[in-house]
């Protein structure tokens, strides 16, 4: 062969190395693509499969590394504990000495870590501190060893875990960030002293790092925590000396000022809000501090510097990308605040000068609910017809338009409410919010059955919604407000509910609530949970307290988290309170029932409104015992929890006079 010849043939040769190993790259580069997306979609069988033919086909590369993390990620993700010890063990083998290994297993510690295993992530993150040491994920797996035991209150090992973290990495370009990480779960976790002690620490010793500005700031939020005013003063006021170079200063003064205002010291709000327009009124915070100073002279009553903020944010801020959005943000609270007439000029203000942005079409369905509010049903028509012209080509229109017919469905303004259902169903059928339209036209017309009399076709209605949408999660609820007709109905004062005037409407009511317990009683939703609680209340309102009691405990017992829940637990006292009271029930038997259940709310319900009226009932069942000690404790519960006007103040006052003389 010619010297010519070997030459071409070498570089050919070459060139399909090379494309060969740009092929596996790119094979490898799509696999992880195809499998991270099953990942993501918890589809793990699938991306286990590619992972491990990663490994199979890369052994030795970064992307073996990657999927080997991902693989004993999957494992443990899945609870598989042998496979994801294997795994790892597979991992530290395989790639010990590989330059992203520290990080590969600081990561799979993270993952034990929230999932809450934490006993297995501290050992893997030991791991990492012991055999990198040198590594920033040693720093980081000291810093989640010290954050866990002072969340875990073990005060010797964080003290411990801390000062490792100290002596062994207080050269790392990470120990800043270390320190007021520790620093934020101590005072997460109420120890506020320790946490002040470390943002101190960071401030001191790291001052030009990042975060010796975000130790400033929670200093500040430390001692407003503990109340102490004068010292989270003095924090503002270095803030502002010691840190104005940092660009992050205008973000973090502006949250400062978010943190005063929450406490409703809107005077410190507002002057830090100025502060940051003024020195910095390029940034974007100054326009969210223009637009939070509204807030401020809102919630203090000043109208007039409210409506001054208000021009300065129109008229200095309107070149900003986000100021749509801080125009709408402030008219939603003059319409909170039933300000309307503010609350629209401002709406338009958007509509007719950023017509384009999302924010302009809420502003146009916002203006819709400022009209009805009003009464202003001509505009309100009007401002539909423009969402409508103008805004069809959203992407969110169908829900702006189903919202808004949510929105005439709640004002019984039915054919309106129709009419937009329609509009969904008939113009953007491929969008979510159509069949939850459909099930809203379905609603309406149930309705609107209910509210002419036509009760025979308004079941008829409902059986016809049932079937059309029985396996639509949204339909217990559909249903519920479908039986909330006939409740509001049974009422001489629909808004008041407490007088009633057709035990029929109870009836009705109450039928169609225990269909949803009946029909979807697996189901999650609000709709359910309302059924159950409200066909206990017309059980209650019936006279039939036994039926009553059933209702009410089944929301205790299954509704641990539901808004109405404190509520049923006192009424199961009251129901056997009444069983009692009629001779349904042995009084001793009845006389147990009632302290159980008031007892539960005292002990499981200590903020709920409640607790004085329970307290007062254990008070007297107590006393009717002879259980003076223990009675007293209960009249005490009731004034230390009942409101200052509450008219039984007087006399439990009284009482406990009486009552401490004789326990003493």
């Amino acid at each position: 062969m010619s010297t010519k010849t070997l030459l071409i043939s070498s570089v050919l040769f070459g060139l399909l190395l090379s494309v060969a190993a740009v092929q596996c790259f790119a094979d490898a580069s799509t696999q992880f693509k195809q499998a991270d997306g099953y990942k993501q979609n918890k589809q793990y069988e699938q991306a286990e499969a590619i992972y491990q033919q990663i490994v199979t086909d890369f052994p030795d590369s970064n992307d073996a590394l990657k999927a080997q993390k991902q693989l004993t990620l999957i494992y443990i993700a899945t609870d598989r504990q042998p496979q994801s010890d294997a795994a790892l063990q597979e991992l530290l083998v395989n790639f010990s000495a590989h330059k992203d290994i520290a990080q590969a297993v600081h990561d799979i510690a993270y993952q034990y870590r929230l999932l809450k295993k934490y006993e297995k992530a501290n050992q893997i993150d030991q791991y990492v501190v012991d055999n990198w040491p040198v590594s920033d994920y040693a720093v980081l797996g000291q810093m989640d060893l010290a954050k866990y035991y002072v969340d875990q209150g073990d005060a010797p090992n964080a003290e411990s875990a801390f000062d490792k973290l100290l002596a062994s990495f207080s050269n790392s370009p990470l120990i800043a960030r270390a320190v007021h990480d520790v620093a934020q779960h101590y005072r997460w976790s109420g120890k506020y002293g320790k946490a002040n002690q470390l943002y101190q620490y960071v401030i001191d010793n790291w001052p030009e790092a990042e975060h010796a500005l975000w130790s400033q700031a929670d200093l500040i939020k430390s001692y407003l925590a503990l109340g102490d005013d004068p010292n989270a003063e003095d924090a503002v006021d270095k803030l502002l000396a010691n840190f104005t170079d940092n660009p992050l200063i205008a973000r973090v003064i502006w949250d400062t000022a978010q943190l005063y205002r929450d406490l409703k010291k809107y005077e410190k709000a507002s002057q830090l809000y100025l502060y940051v327009i003024e020195n910095w009124p390029k940034a974007e915070h100054a326009m969210w501090s223009q637009a939070d100073l509204i807030k401020s002279y809102l919630a203090l009553g000043d109208d007039p510097n409210a409506q001054a903020a208000a021009d300065k944010l129109l008229a200095d801020f309107n070149d900003s990308p986000l100021i749509a959005r801080a125009v709408w943000d402030t008219a939603q609270l003059y319409r909170s605040l039933k300000k309307y007439d503010k609350a629209n000029r401002l709406y338009q203000h958007v509509v007719e000068n950023w017509p384009k942005p999302e924010h302009a079409m809420w502003a146009q369905a916002d203006l819709i609910k400022s009209y009805l509010a009003l009464g202003d049903d001509p505009n309100a028509e009007a401002a539909v017809d423009k969402l409508l012209a103008d805004f069809n080509d959203s992407p969110l229109i169908a829900r702006a338009v189903w919202d808004t017919a949510r929105l005439y469905l709640g004002l019984k303004k039915y054919e309106k409410a129709g009419q937009l259902y329609q509009h969904v169903i008939d113009d953007y059928p491929q969008a979510e919010h159509a069949i939850l339209s459909q099930i809203g036209a379905a609603k309406v017309n149930a309705l609107s059955l209910i509210e002419s009399g036509n009760d025979t076709a308004a079941q008829e209605a409902i059986d016809i919604l049932i079937a059309d949408f029985n396996d639509h999660p949204d339909l217990p609820e559909a249903v519920f407000v479908i039986g909330e007709q006939y409740y509001y109905k049974a009422f001489e004062d629909p808004n008041k509910c407490r007088k009633v005037k057709s035990q029929e409407n109870l009836y009705k009511a109450k039928d169609i609530w225990e269909r949803i317990a009946a029909q979807w009683p697996e189901s999650k939703s609000i709709g359910l949970k309302h059924a159950q609680y409200f066909s206990a209340v017309c059980y209650r309102r019936l006279g039939q307290y036994e039926k009553a009691i059933t209702y009410y405990q089944q929301v205790v017992d299954n509704w641990p988290d539901y808004q109405y829940v404190w509520s049923a637990q006192y009424l199961i006292g009251n129901c056997y309170e009444k069983l009692k009271d009629f001779g349904s029930l042995p009084e001793s038997e009845a006389s147990l029932k009632m302290e159980q259940a008031y007892k539960a709310v005292v002990e499981g319900y200590p903020d709920c409104a409640m607790v004085p009226t329970a307290s007062l009932k254990l008070g007297h069942l107590n006393l009717k015992r002879g259980q003076k000690v223990e009675a007293v404790q209960y009249f005490v519960l009731f004034l230390t929890t009942a409101r200052p006007n509450d008219p039984r103040i007087t006399s439990v006052e009284t009482h406990l006079e009486k009552l401490k003389g004789e326990v003493q």
